[in-house]
């Protein structure tokens, strides 16, 4: 089952990414530029641990972090999914897991590396955290308002997204 939900998944994703010209897309308005079409390219793919659910990924000196929320998969017997972040194994799929939040409290979401620290949300606990980037001790909490969803950064400052588009 969790094979066809993947695969459902990643068809969606790439059909989605597809460089046809629908029509639905709106066009750009009379004196407006159409914003450049972006092609990619696959190339290469990896196992994924589904024991994860993704929230958040950051590759940092050459290591994938990847953030997951708590949750259930629907299949009975299932453990649950945790709220944590670790490194990614690009061999094998499976994460070290570096912090652990308790799933009955936070739902965690997206992090970002940034000057030696690591930050990551929550969904709607309204709490955040920093860690240290090498030794994965946590070094301070914060509040924000709304829901955690999505961080990243421009050098010098942290940028969230709550959700919204905002």
């Amino acid at each position: 089952m969790k094979k066809i939900i993947l695969f459902a998944v990643t068809a969606v994703v790439f059909l989605s990414c597809s460089n046809n010209n629908n029509t639905d897309v709106q066009s750009a308005q009379p004196g407006e530029m159409a914003p450049p079409l972006i092609g990619y390219t696959v190339v290469n793919t990896y196992p994924h641990d589904t024991g994860f659910y993704t929230e958040g990924l950051e590759f940092h000196e050459g290591h994938l972090f990847e953030s997951s929320g708590a949750g259930s998969p629907e299949e009975d017997g299932a453990k649950p999914y945790p709220s944590a972040f670790g490194i990614e194994d690009l061999k094998s799929g499976k994460v070290d897991r570096k912090v652990t939040l308790d799933n009955s409290v936070y739902f965690g979401e997206g992090i970002t590396i940034m000057n030696g620290k690591i930050y990551q949300l929550t969904w709607q606990s309204h709490k955040g955290y920093v860690y240290d980037a090498k030794t994965y001790k946590k070094i301070h909490e914060f509040t924000y308002p709304g829901e955690g969803w999505a961080l990243t950064h421009d050098s010098t400052r942290l940028i969230m997204s709550d959700g919204s588009s905002n």
